[in-house]
């Protein structure tokens, strides 16, 4: 078997597992994606991954997201080059009306790597979720203001209000492993406000390894029930057979 091979069957099981399911969630898929999660940072750790399979981690998950999207609706969701107001931006989910403007878009990120050799034997320590979010999240922060201000115009009002009801929508997907230093219940309250102030909804996943079991098992936070992927999700399956229906 080749090096990362075994991941790869894994994460074809949690393709299939979504095409299968008449009405998949990202609820019913949780576990397949933890497992195929705690096998990827094990081969990571164990140099039996290549960096850049390993590389591609965030990109499973976007695809996770995607795949939900797509049976639902039967639309294909892909990264597209959109124009902002100032920038040209690709984030990681759009989908476009028939006009070819943005009906909405979105990003996905994903955070936190486990302590590994690298192939010159340097031992690197884990590198927690909260590593460099805050100068993601300012990122997505100006991707989806910029977008707006693009399809909207510069006419702004009452800030909260214009953000949710400014085109396009805009989501902001983010799955963490959350390692020693991090501290949840801080970075919960920045993603807190990037709900409040910038985008429609975000869809929050944190995991972590369980001390008992050693298996990779959903964190539980109680502020994270406002923050669910599949309340992320069904927003944006609703915006798109809305549209459906009204042909």
């Amino acid at each position: 078997m080749l090096k990362g091979e075994s991941v790869i069957v894994l994460w074809d099981t949690v393709w299939n597992t979504i095409e299968q399911d008449p009405v998949p969630t990202f609820q019913k898929i949780k576990p397949l994606f933890l497992a195929a999660m705690q096998s990827y940072d094990a081969d990571w750790v164990a140099g039996r991954l290549d960096e850049g399979i390993y590389r591609q981690k965030g990109e499973r998950f976007r695809r996770v997201l995607t795949s939900i999207i797509a049976a639902r609706t039967g639309v294909t969701v892909t990264a597209r080059t959109a124009d902002g107001l100032t920038s040209a931006h690709r984030p990681d989910i759009v989908v476009q009306d028939r006009a070819g403007e943005p009906l909405l878009a979105g990003e996905v990120k994903m955070s936190g790597t486990r302590g590994h050799v690298t192939p010159q034997g340097v031992q690197r320590p884990d590198r927690g979720a909260s590593v460099d979010y805050e100068k993601r999240l300012k990122e997505v922060k100006y991707t989806s203001v910029d977008l707006k201000l693009r399809y909207e115009g510069l006419h702004v009002n009452h800030w909260t209000d214009w953000i949710h009801t400014a085109r396009p929508p805009f989501y902001v997907f983010w799955a963490c492993l959350i390692l020693g230093r991090d501290r949840p219940s801080r970075m919960i309250q920045r993603f807190d406000a990037l709900q409040r102030y910038y985008c429609q909804r975000v869809g929050l996943f944190f995991f972590h390894q369980d001390d008992t079991s050693g298996q990779y098992t959903e964190l539980p936070h109680p502020a994270l029930v406002d923050y669910t992927v599949d309340a992320a999700l069904e927003e944006i399956i609703s915006i798109i057979q809305t549209v459906q229906t009204e042909g």
